[in-house]
C-alpha cells in the first residue's frame, strides 16, 4: 500500500509517493540519489543521549482532500470561514484534528473527516509559511 508523504529538509519541500521502509525509530525514504533515514523521535516530548544533525521531517498524508482537491498533509494550515487551522495528528482520536493555529496541540480542537475536508481550503504549511501562524496569532492577540 502507498503512503504518500513530504519531507521538509529545513529548506524545502520534498513529495514522495511512499516511504521504503518503517523501523520502530526511523522511516527510510530515497530522496534524489540517496537513502534518507527519518527519525520518528520527538524531541519536544522525550530526550535522548543522540540527536539527529538534520532538520528532516517526515509528514504523511491524512487521506482527504480540500473543496480543490489538493492533498492534505499533517502540518498543514488551512482555512474555513476566515478561520486558520492546522491539520495534526490527534492520537487521542486515532486520526487527524484541526487545531487553533496558536493554540496547536490544546482544545478546542476538531476531527477532520471527509465532509470538514470538503469545506477547506489549504493554504499553505507550518513549514513552508510560519508567517501565516504569526498573522493569525498576532489578529487573536
Amino acid at each position: 500500500m502507498k503512503t504518500p508523504c513530504r519531507i521538509w529538509d529545513g529548506f524545502r519541500m520534498h513529495y514522495l509517493n511512499d516511504v521504503q521502509f518503517e523501523l520502530d525509530e526511523y522511516v527510510g525514504v530515497w530522496l534524489d540519489d540517496a537513502a534518507v533515514l527519518i527519525s520518528r523521535f520527538d524531541s519536544r516530548r522525550n530526550r535522548r543521549r543522540f540527536e539527529p544533525t538534520s532538520p528532516w521531517q517526515l509528514m504523511h498524508a491524512v487521506g482527504q482532500t480540500d473543496r480543490h482537491g489538493t492533498t492534505m498533509y499533517d502540518r498543514d494550515i488551512v482555512e474555513c470561514e476566515g478561520r486558520r487551522w492546522v491539520v495534526r495528528l490527534d492520537a487521542e482520536r486515532c486520526g487527524y484534528s484541526l487545531f487553533l493555529t496558536y493554540a496547536i496541540g490544546l482544545a478546542p480542537s476538531v476531527f477532520l473527516d471527509r465532509s470538514l475536508a470538503r469545506s477547506l481550503t489549504v493554504i499553505g504549511n507550518c513549514l513552508e509559511n510560519p508567517d501565516l501562524l504569526l498573522e493569525t496569532f498576532c489578529q487573536a492577540a
